[in-house]
């Protein structure tokens, strides 16, 4: 999961004012400067053919997150940067799921129907990659174990994918949320490994990928209707894992610091998480 912590810093700083600003003093024209600014450094930061530096091991997945940043900023579609970034992103061959799954994600942003094969491409990828326990690894090679950050992109991918009316394998929402159910803790949140503790990145990321994966396959548990999240009707939630999620969540709310992770590695991936 550390290849892709340092991406988040890139989005958030497109769709949030700047925390350390006192709460008071935070208003509208503080939001929009601080998107201005995030604009405006990855403006600089954009390389002549159109992406960014990219890690080592991540095909496009820097350049990708960079593009969605720009786009969710509201910078238009025909705008250079865009263009540029398009360019060189519709050229380049994503090969880990970071970079497959924000690929996918940038072509479902920005709505081209030329972009409609790629997505079907990236669709077909994630689909064959999958575990058999319904995560996913870094990339094809299936003697690495899966994390629930991988997959966690990955149904974020597949579920932007759908609503493009890309097809999805129903088999693989289902064995997705076999695998999230299986990692819920009993105190209700989710953590990254089994020897780690609940946080609230993780718990966010199991929130979202839970309400994906029911959603698409029409299930009558957990979903996202009218921008409301709905969970098990009556129940409130008592026995809904995402019920129980969110009263995790609710609990420990913060966002100034990822809840139960000590220091601020994770800062930002729990505030692209929590977004």
């Amino acid at each position: 999961m550390s290849r892709c912590f340092r991406l988040f810093f890139v989005l958030w700083v497109c769709i949030s004012a700047n925390l350390r600003v006192a709460h008071a003093d935070i208003d509208a024209a503080s939001v929009n400067r601080a998107i201005d600014r995030g604009v405006t450094f990855l403006r600089s930061s954009q390389r002549k053919k159109g992406g960014w530096d990219e890690f080592g091991g991540a095909s496009c997945g820097l350049s990708s997150l960079c593009t969605l940043a720009l786009l969710n900023a509201g910078v238009s579609r025909d705008d250079p940067a865009i263009r540029r970034a398009m360019t060189y992103l519709r050229a380049t061959v994503a090969e880990d799921t970071y970079s497959v799954s924000l690929q996918t994600l940038v072509y479902c942003q920005l709505g081209a129907a030329g972009d409609l094969p790629r997505i079907r491409n990236n669709v077909a990828w994630l689909t064959e990659t999958q575990l058999v326990d319904g995560s996913w690894s870094y990339g094809k090679a299936r003697s690495f174990s899966g994390d629930p950050s991988n997959a966690q992109f990955a149904l974020l991918a597949l579920g932007a994918a759908q609503d493009r009316g890309v097809e999805v394998d129903p088999n693989v929402f289902e064995k997705s949320i076999a695998y999230w159910i299986g990692r819920q803790r009993n105190d209700g949140g989710w953590a990254y490994g089994g020897g780690s503790a609940t946080t609230g990145s993780m718990t966010c990321a199991g929130i979202a990928s839970l309400i994906i994966a029911n959603g698409r396959l029409g299930n009558s548990s957990s979903k996202v209707k009218g921008g409301q999240i709905e969970c098990c009707g009556a129940d409130e939630g008592g026995g809904d894992p995402i019920g129980l999620g969110l009263q995790w969540l609710a609990k420990r709310f913060s966002v100034e610091a990822n809840p139960g992770s000590p220091g601020s590695q994770t800062f930002y991936y729990y505030l692209y998480a929590l977004e």
